[in-house]
């Protein structure tokens, strides 16, 4: 395709051969100056992955460009949107880290070198890669047959690449992205409206359902609907075959899942991953029909002129096949926090006016929401989730358009209806929801006291205490005890050791004689503590704390990342500790540990003072986890089946060993 070939076979025999070596890549047009190897070995210790040396480019016309690389440039999310300087020539690797990530892509026909960099960087820690800034590789930019200069073929690359990557894109990123492919190679792709039909047994509704999509007008856009058929039992599959025959734009998909909220969830993510340049979802159920024939251009004259992120809209209701004179309109105030809670509330008691108008939802791909594991209401619980975003999403309720005639004879709802299922998701949808509003409270206070106070305590330690404490820095400080417990149970050489809430001065320790230990730092505070560090002269060897909120690590890091994980006296300051300690989880291995140290109840203790929110403690042998007005208690041994959680009571602290199995 692209050279990947012919590249994977070295980088294999490679490593056949030197499994410990590394490995140089030199394209058959550019050239090394005299001292690149030499500076790139030279560069090497022992827990280095890749060395990287700038380029400079020879153009045709005798002009010169340099490539300005550095550290901080090699992020997954800047080779989305273009190369920042890493391709082909300069590239020098522990073979290992490529035969690791399954070496280049070979179905890709370029953008090669982006995908490899993506991969390599979503498994690898930036603190063990080398970013050498003197010139030492020319790579000659010439008009000569070559992959980037097809372009036809590059469009096609990109159509790949764009497919592949998308669903991690941000929204800025991927505007980025398209705007260089398109100024570089030409390519304009056309966008996409995907509606999504979740669909089981609906002969005698779906052909309705689906006409009103194809009978859409005055779009700019692609319309594409998604069927999702569910095992239908009916002549469904059937009709639709024949439908999708006649119609590209109509895809269908044979699932087996037994559950819409399974199938509605299937159907979003494969429009993020084979729809790249999709800009919203919608859905539409195998018994409703769109309003009319220009609903969705009603819609998309709205995204262009607000560019939202959801759009919440009204419907007509249908029952028995007699459209009610009653019209289901959102109202903005839904956007209200005690507004919300009436209507759920309202729900609860069986008010048919203050049902939520949940089918009648777009969003763009980049909003990850899925609908929840619940035998009724999933979708009411779906627009709840996407309201309590709405600090950061473009959330536009339309008061006045409608998009469906919606049925209220679905088979479904009518069987949760006997047997009290609908009631019963409502009563916990309306209960959840008070303890996300409480959580919120919790958040907002812990932002305004972060920025304002939080690095209060560690002024007034690190001025009283520097000598003390600057150890802790020491790249020979020795593990702390619990963990080298850990670590000999594990037996692995080297031990991948997540330290979280490290604070300025990480007590996780990071030497041990008989082992290898990769730490990694975490803190919400990281830039304010380095600073900090800074001008108080403390050295820290090198060493680097990321900046992340713990409830958001999942993002910066993959699954199954980390032998150990060790927080003390941190994850109780957070905002959500239930959800940091499920992201914790995430990132362990099987036969991995998380071991937390904390204060018995200090939210209590301190009377929820400042980041005190939580309280910690043992209850009936379970680790309990509950906050000052106690509509949060948490039993978390009860909501992670992969772990065993083991609590006990050291003096005024509680020691939480969560193992995962």
């Amino acid at each position: 395709m692209s050279g990947t070939g012919a590249w994977n076979t070295g980088i294999f025999e490679a490593y056949r051969l030197f499994p410990n070596g590394y490995l140089s890549v030199l394209d058959d047009d550019d050239e090394y100056l005299p001292n690149h190897l030499t500076y790139c070995v030279t560069a090497i210790s022992a827990s280095t992955v890749a060395v990287f040396q700038r380029l400079i480019w020879h153009n045709d016309d005798k002009s010169t460009m340099n490539v300005d690389l550095t550290k901080e440039s090699l992020t997954a999310e800047n080779f989305f949107v273009g190369n920042p300087g890493v391709q082909g020539s300069n590239m020098f690797f522990k073979t290992q880290t490529l035969v690791e990530i399954g070496g280049f892509d070979e179905t890709l026909p370029n953008a090669t070198d982006r995908d490899l960099m993506i991969r390599f960087l979503w498994k690898n820690d930036l603190n063990n890669i080398t970013v050498l800034e003197n010139i030492s590789v020319i790579h000659y930019n010439h008009k000569k047959p070559k992959v980037n200069n097809d372009i036809p073929r590059k469009q096609i690359g990109l159509d790949l690449f764009y497919k592949k990557y998308k669903a991690h894109f941000s929204e800025e990123s991927y505007k980025k992205s398209l705007a260089r492919a398109k100024a570089f190679f030409s390519y304009n792709p056309k966008e996409q409206i995907v509606i999504c039909m979740p669909l089981k047994n609906a002969e005698k509704t779906a052909i309705n359902a689906i006409f009103s999509v194809l009978q859409q007008t005055n779009t700019k856009r692609e319309i594409v609907l998604l069927i999702g058929n569910d095992n239908s039992t009916d002549n469904s599959e059937t009709l639709l075959k024949e439908i999708t025959s006649q119609n590209p734009n109509v895809v269908l998909l044979n699932v087996n899942f037994g559950n819409a909220y399974l199938n509605r969830n299937y159907l979003n993510e494969y429009v993020r991953k084979n729809y790249p340049h999709c800009v919203l979802i919608g859905r539409l159920d195998a018994d409703d029909v769109i309003y009319s024939d220009n609903t969705i251009c009603q819609i998309e004259t709205l995204f262009d002129k607000h560019n939202f992120d959801v759009l919440m809209c009204g419907n007509k209701q249908v029952k028995k096949g007699i459209i009610l004179e009653w019209e289901n309109k959102p109202s903005k105030k839904l956007l209200q926090n005690d507004f919300l809670l009436n209507q759920l509330f309202e729900m609860t008691i069986g008010n048919p006016k203050a049902e939520l108008p949940s089918c009648n939802s777009f969003i763009k791909p980049t909003v990850k929401t899925e609908y929840p594991d619940k035998a009724s209401a999933e979708d009411h619980w779906f627009t709840v989730l996407l309201l309590l975003q709405k600090e950061n999403l473009n959330i536009l309720i339309d008061e006045n358009l409608l998009y469906c005639f919606y049925s209220l004879d679905g088979i479904v709802t009518k069987k949760n209806r006997e047997d009290d299922n609908f009631f019963k998701s409502r009563l916990e949808l309306h209960s959840n929801f008070k303890q996300e509003m409480s959580l919120f409270g919790i958040k907002s206070n812990w932002s305004s006291y972060i920025t304002t106070k939080g690095l209060s305590f560690h002024i007034a330690n690190i001025q009283e205490n520097k000598r003390k404490l600057e150890k802790y820095w020491s790249l020979t400080y020795p593990i702390n005890n619990r963990i080298e417990k850990e670590i000999q149970r594990l037996k692995n050489a080297r031990i991948r050791l997540l330290d979280v809430g490290c604070g300025p001065f990480p007590k996780s320790g990071v030497s041990h004689e008989n082992y290898i230990i990769d730490r990694t730092l975490v803190d919400a505070l990281a830039n304010e503590y380095h600073k900090l560090l800074k001008d108080n002269y403390v050295d820290t060897y090198g060493q680097k704390i990321i900046c992340c909120d713990v409830e958001e690590i999942e993002a910066r890091f993959i699954s199954c990342s980390f032998d150990i994980i060790y927080s003390k006296n941190a994850l109780d300051h957070t905002y959500n500790p239930i959800k940091a300690i499920s992201s914790l989880i995430n990132l362990l291995v099987n036969d991995g540990v998380i071991i937390l140290e904390h204060y018995v109840k200090e939210g209590e203790h301190t009377n929820y003072f400042g980041l005190h929110q939580w309280d910690f403690f043992i209850e009936n042998e379970s680790f309990y986890i509950s906050n000052k007005t106690k509509d949060i208690i948490q039993n978390v041994n009860t909501l992670f089946k992969i772990v065993k959680i083991e609590s006990v009571y050291e003096g005024n602290k509680i020691i939480n060993t969560i193992r995962k199995i």
